[in-house]
């Protein structure tokens, strides 16, 4: 989503999984990231892991589209917290709920 709205031109590629979550396109994802994790920005020759890196990575090199309070103000510090609090918090319950299998057994 912040790649969307910053304008910047992006190529967006899908990852599909199997029935126990491993990824089987693009066949060569666990290059891009071993642990099979989602998302995985390419910027020019830089892999940059975890959505709240890649948001606050994209919000800088785009300060145009405002994404972003300003650096260093109370803001900013504010913004940081959210991003944290969503990456960190919100979706892991999302992966516990959405994705059960990953964090218990069959049995």
């Amino acid at each position: 989503m912040t790649i969307e709205e910053s304008g910047a031109d992006y190529e967006l590629i899908r990852v599909r999984r199997d029935d126990d979550g491993n990824v089987v396109e693009p066949a060569n994802y666990e290059q891009l990231n071993p642990y099979g994790h989602v998302p995985v920005l390419r910027d020019g020759d830089h892999l940059l892991r975890e959505a709240a890196a890649i948001v606050m990575h994209v919000s800088d090199s785009f300060p145009e589209a405002a994404l972003a309070p300003p650096a260093a103000s109370r803001e900013r510090a504010e913004w940081y917290r959210w991003i944290a609090f969503l990456s960190g918090t919100v979706q892991v319950a999302y992966l516990c709920y959405f994705q059960p299998h990953r964090y218990a057994g069959s049995d």
